[in-house]
């Protein structure tokens, strides 16, 4: 996965979450699954969506939904599994996120 050289802690865990996510989610589920609070949260999505790594999806009334942009391969499985490691304990059966 092309991530930039200088990525932080918090983005990685965010990028994490929406990656190995199926459908699009709301900053809350995000929010839950990388351990982090909306505060810092949200304005790590507005950086990603301006950059064309997720795609953000609204409707009228209703909150944001946040997906992944980019094509899943092999090189992405790796990196989550190492930072399923790293980072959560959390099941990761790689065969689910394709």
């Amino acid at each position: 996965m092309d991530y930039p050289k200088d990525i932080d802690d918090f983005t990685e865990r965010v990028l994490w979450s929406l990656w190995y996510r199926r459908r699009a989610v709301t900053v809350g589920t995000i929010c839950g699954d990388a351990r982090l609070e909306p505060h810092i949260v949200t304005p790590i999505l507005e950086r990603l969506a301006a950059k064309k790594w997720i795609e953000v999806y609204h409707t009228a009334g209703q909150p944001s939904l946040y997906f992944w942009a980019r094509p899943k391969d092999q090189d992405m499985i790796k990196t989550a599994e190492l930072m399923h490691r790293l980072l959560w304990d959390l099941p990761l059966n790689h065969h689910d996120v394709l």
